[in-house]
């Protein structure tokens, strides 16, 4: 767990396991813990278009944007540009059309990637390159976000 200091009042926003927190750019930033933390960091620099119903400034679980789908696959684009997407989705075999970063939000699947097959669980993630041969294939219920940079 950690208290992220948003903007100049730094305003304290706690976040836990699992937790998301979207600041706009230019927003000064800054991280408390008592027991240690690790968190990912993506900085957008580029003009984005930001889904409405992430809440900047608000700390969620992305995992609970994204609705389940029998027999279908869920697609949730969180932010997005001309060079990136960000989403929760699940995939079919293709080939990725830039790098990407798999985020394992809930639950567990089997990474099919170039060949060969690896689990991810929640909390997990697992990268690819670009033009490189996957898909994902859920094991049970199984939530993901995507971190796809077009080049």
């Amino acid at each position: 767990t950690a208290d992220f200091l948003i903007g100049d009042l730094a305003k304290k926003e706690p976040v836990s396991d699992g937790d998301c927190l979207i600041v706009p750019g230019d927003t000064l930033c800054g991280v408390e813990t008592t027991t240690g933390t690790v968190y990912t960091e993506i900085i957008i620099k580029k003009e984005t278009t930001m889904n409405s119903i992430v809440k900047s400034g608000e700390v969620m679980k992305l995992k609970d944007l994204i609705s389940y789908e029998e027999g279908s696959i869920a697609n949730l684009d969180v932010v997005s540009n001309g060079t990136m997407k960000f989403e929760g989705t699940g995939l079919t075999p293709h080939r990725a059309p830039g790098n990407a970063i798999i985020f394992a939000l809930e639950g567990k699947a089997t990474i099919g990637y170039e060949g060969k097959d690896y689990t991810l669980s929640a909390g997990e993630n697992f990268r690819f390159d670009k033009n490189g041969l996957h898909s994902v294939t859920a094991q049970g219920k199984f939530k993901m976000a995507l971190l796809l940079v077009l080049e």
